[in-house]
């Protein structure tokens, strides 16, 4: 299950970072950039509720949160070289 987590982060990272490579020029490549922030964003606190709910055990949360926590921190930092 950890691995099945991690391996979805990993991949959504991925597809926004491929699609931010270089310069962000066009408007689209943007708001591409910028929706992927907030999806993150969206995608920890659905962890937060689901461990707050005893959905998900704790550890598996703070280990999927600790992931996207890195995607989202490597986008801003893309987001501010390219721009």
């Amino acid at each position: 299950m950890k691995n099945l987590i991690m391996s979805g982060t990993t991949l959504l990272c991925g597809i926004a970072i491929g699609a931010s490579v270089g310069n962000i020029k066009t408007d689209e490549e943007k708001i591409i950039l910028n929706e992927t922030t907030t999806y993150i964003q969206d995608m920890k606190e659905w962890m937060y509720e689901d461990k707050y709910n005893g959905v998900i055990h704790e550890d598996y949360v703070d280990y999927y949160i600790e992931g996207l926590d890195t995607c989202e921190d490597l986008l801003i930092k893309l987001d501010s070289i390219t721009n």
